[in-house]
């Protein structure tokens, strides 16, 4: 049996975004900022993190942006993919950019979406 959860152990930078997270008060908006060298992880820990966020709530609806579109598709959406079990993609929308994920023990109807988007006007992802 293919499990649908899998164990990701972060470095301690990375884990600081999830404590941020969960010290936020309920119902807030935390806009993080994680930079750094290349190899710090950046990608994979915003990869891991909107798939726990579709995991842990489900019906969540997750935006990942970067500035070019261009970019987060060769590096965030990519590693998302790869490290995304399959068989919890219930839908993919490649030309859209946003994809449907579903645990099986979830009740009938019930899907997170992640949406890919490009951020050069971040006030256009006010409704998001």
């Amino acid at each position: 049996m293919v499990t649908e959860r899998r164990v990701w152990n972060p470095e301690p930078p990375q884990m600081a975004v999830w404590e941020t997270i969960a010290r936020a008060p309920q119902g807030s908006l935390s806009i993080i900022g994680y930079g750094g060298a290349a190899g710090g992880g950046k990608t994979r820990t915003l990869a891991e993190l909107a798939l726990d966020l579709c995991l842990d709530f489900p019906g969540n609806r997750v935006l990942v942006g970067r500035k070019d579109l261009t970019d987060l598709r060769t590096t965030t959406m990519e590693e998302f993919y790869s490290i995304c079990p399959p068989q919890l993609i219930q839908k993919r929308h490649g030309s859209e950019h946003w994809c449907a994920i579903r645990m099986s023990e979830w009740p009938e109807g019930v899907v997170s979406r992640i949406f890919f988007r490009e951020l050069k006007d971040y006030l256009s992802v006010g409704s998001e």
